[in-house]
């Protein structure tokens, strides 16, 4: 089995991966080679779009009130124009 060293941690990652490993119950070596290990089997194995759907596939439908297309080219039922200009100035600012 091979070895690595990691040197340079700032405090505060170091002290996050100590309280990590206490929660988890390893050793902070275990727990750093855990981080690396699920890192990289899942980023190298999965591409882009796959990696995306995994973080949001826990979500329904249901958690989203999506507005139905009206009959009008770029028009949505239950938008209010007016409404919907203030939260394109808002998003501007």
């Amino acid at each position: 089995m091979t070895a690595l060293t990691a040197r340079g941690f700032d405090d505060e990652t170091f002290d996050r991966l100590r309280v990590q490993a206490a929660r988890h119950g390893r050793t902070m070596g275990a727990e750093a080679l855990e981080i690396i290990r699920k890192e990289v089997l899942t980023s190298a194995d999965r591409g882009f779009g796959s990696r995306i759907h995994a973080l949001f596939a826990d979500l329904s439908l249901d958690d989203f009130e999506v507005p139905r297309a009206s009959a009008q080219a770029g028009g949505f039922e239950g938008l209010d124009e007016p409404a919907l200009a203030e939260e394109e100035d808002e998003d501007r600012r």
